[in-house]
């Protein structure tokens, strides 16, 4: 009995897969009635790279018509479960207002999540965020080492931001 469970779940994983996959291939390929339905069906059963896919789907407007509140209802969904991408993508519509009212605070919430996860663009912003003051309180000191973070991992942006950010506070970068 433990032996056919098992072979259930593994069976169930592996269909789950093979969804993901055939998913993938209909969006890069432009069959995108095909990776909607497959995504939406992965999404609704809680799979969070699907849910992460789809949000983007909305919010590009890419097979569908672009829509920031269902993309930020996927997001959020995958952001909860602490799918890194999706927090990054989250924090952007906040930080950006799309489908939502512009909120620095929660912009500064969900890149901080991010971040925490080693994540090098969510690091750059928030080091802006903190330089400027952005949903948080001005910290010149969190600001330069979490650019360090995100331009050891080859974050252009990151190295010029530090660039500049080391010429007008050139007492914290010594």
């Amino acid at each position: 009995m433990n032996r056919l469970i098992s072979s259930l779940c593994l069976l169930a994983i592996v269909t789950y897969a093979d969804d993901l996959s055939d998913a993938k291939i209909a969006l890069s390929s432009g069959n995108y009635q095909s990776a909607t339905t497959i995504f939406s069906n992965l999404a609704n059963n809680g799979n969070i790279e699907a849910q992460t896919t789809l949000g983007f789907m909305y919010e590009q407007g890419q097979g569908v018509a672009q829509d920031y509140k269902e993309a930020f209802k996927w997001y959020e969904k995958a952001a909860t479960s602490g799918f890194i991408q999706s927090q990054y993508n989250l924090a952007s519509l906040y930080y950006n207002g799309n489908g939502v009212i512009r909120n620095y605070k929660e912009a500064f919430k969900w890149f901080e999540k991010a971040s925490t996860q080693g994540y090098d663009r969510a690091q750059y912003n928030i080091a802006a965020m903190y330089d400027n003051g952005y949903g948080t309180e001005i910290n010149k000191q969190k600001a330069y080492e979490l650019l360090q973070q995100s331009s050891k991992q080859g974050n252009q942006k990151a190295q010029n931001y530090l660039t500049h950010f080391c010429k007008r506070n050139s007492d914290i970068c010594k």
